[in-house]
């Protein structure tokens, strides 16, 4: 009783606290999604079996049909988004546009391509594609961007609006492709000021990957994105870089195995800010016009931890992500992936939506562009705030209750809220006590103004009579 009172009269103070803060408007595109460059051409993807060589899958998969209607409807629900084609297939791939070559492991045709275009229009997307800078497009430390030139002059030709960053994780690339074949941050810097002049295009990089606990592996040897900002600064558009909070027991090697603990641990969750202050930190004191992405992110890394990223235990991981990101001045977020792998918002054979995929429609009804910081010392990291101003009209609060204990809350007036939990932490989600199996169920709120914020559940309060959103 006396830890429900301390959580009441907590929130109450926060809520007197004045003046609240806008901090930051994210991009319309906020939450964005991503297919991997492997399922869109036919390539090395993660298997069920678990092997993996470097960092990708063993084996080939078949490209996948992106004009499924269902899936084209599913991916619509969730615009406005930028759709990015990448991942580490990016980097290995030939863009066939006037003839094949088959040294690549894999080929992009004019008529995926095509087929692309169909589907981006169809979404109401917006098309966000990987350059490859990948190793066989170097000789003798200088990058050949002739077969890239020929995919975005094609691009350009067939009328497909498109944001571009050149590479996957190009620090990396000793992991992926093997000793050898990593470059520099300058030899890097010098191939994107080539592929940005040439082109005459908005591009970003360089999706630089960051571990837990280490941030970037092996970046004191072979150089760190920050390097990379500092060099290219007014030339580059987009910073991108990548996290994942664990690793699973696909990766080879791990810093952070996932296991059930992981995904409502504070120290877990709280991993990501300091590496989203310093990127943030470097893209203000280098290249303060550009937008800083989260250009990939899942809840575990190697295509996601099976019965534990495909289930609820994800969505306290991806609410929580969102929030922390807008709050850290980031633009856009991009999810790993929307097909594809354990972490995926659809199951790959079916289409049904996981849970991560009603939240994340949830977020973009409820969850505004403009970023509002609570002045206030939150001492219980179990219980996680983030507040938006509604798109709309008013704000919304985000509560994720991550413990094991159920929190009480209480405001002067009735507020509409979306509660989100599942009785087992599985694939079944409940909105306000019932089952969601179809979009119109998110339509479902309910209104009180005594709340009860269960244990492992995540909770939108939208209160339309703010009005400090309007104001400000």
């Amino acid at each position: 009783m006396k830890f429900i009172v301390f959580i009441l009269s907590f929130h109450l103070y926060a809520q007197k606290l004045e003046p609240r803060k806008i901090i930051h408007e994210v991009d319309e595109r906020y939450l964005s999604i991503a297919l991997d460059t492997a399922l869109l051409v036919g390539s090395y993807w993660w298997n069920e079996s678990g092997e993996a060589e470097g960092g990708r899958g063993r084996n080939k998969i078949d490209p996948y049909n992106i004009l499924n209607p269902t899936f084209i409807n599913r991916v619509k629900a969730l615009s406005p988004a930028y759709f990015r084609i990448g991942g580490s297939e990016a980097d290995a791939l030939f863009y066939a546009i006037e003839k094949e070559n088959t040294n690549f492991d894999s080929q992009l045709t004019k008529k995926m391509i095509l087929n692309l275009k169909k589907f981006i229009e169809k979404t109401n997307t917006k098309l966000f594609f990987t350059l490859n800078s990948g190793p066989k497009h170097w000789k003798n430390k200088k990058y050949n961007s002739k077969n890239v030139k020929l995919l975005i002059d094609y691009f350009k030709q067939n009328e497909i609006p498109a944001v571009y960053e050149l590479g996957n994780e190009v620090l990396a690339y000793w992991a992926i492709f093997g000793i050898g074949n990593e470059i520099s941050t300058d030899q890097y810097a010098d191939a994107f000021r080539k592929v940005k002049k040439e082109n005459d295009i908005k591009l970003g990089g360089a999706a630089s990957a960051f571990w837990p606990l280490i941030g970037e592996p092996m970046g004191f040897y072979f150089g760190k994105v920050f390097d990379v900002i500092k060099s290219l600064q007014n030339d580059i558009d987009i910073i991108t870089w990548h996290y994942y909070p664990v690793q699973s027991s696909r990766c080879p090697v791990a810093i952070r195995r996932a296991n059930l603990g992981r995904f409502f641990d504070p120290k877990v969750l709280d991993a990501i800010v300091p590496y989203a202050q310093d990127m943030k930190e470097a893209q203000m004191k280098s290249a303060p016009h550009a937008q800083l992405w989260m250009g990939e992110t899942g809840s575990a890394q190697c295509g996601g931890m099976r019965e534990l990223s495909d289930t609820f235990l994800g969505s306290l991981w991806w609410a929580d992500e969102l929030g922390a990101l807008a709050l850290y001045k980031h633009d856009v977020v991009i999810r790993q992936s929307i097909l594809g792998g354990d972490y995926a918002l659809l199951d790959f054979d079916t289409l049904k939506p996981r849970p991560d995929y009603w939240l994340s429609l949830l977020w973009k009804r409820l969850m505004g562009k403009k970023v509002i910081k609570l002045n206030y010392e939150n001492k219980d990291q179990s219980l996680r705030i983030y507040q938006h101003c509604h798109p709309l009209k008013g704000s919304t609060t985000l509560y994720i209750n991550i413990s094991n204990t159920t929190r009480s809350l209480t405001f002067d007036t009735n507020r509409n809220y979306y509660q989100l939990t599942s009785k087992n932490l599985d694939k079944n989600v409940f909105l306000n006590g019932y089952i969601i199996n179809n979009i119109e169920d998110l339509n479902n709120y309910a209104t009180t103004k005594n709340f009860k914020l269960p244990k492992r559940s995540i909770t939108f309060v939208h209160n339309p009579l703010d009005q400090f959103c309007s104001t400000n």
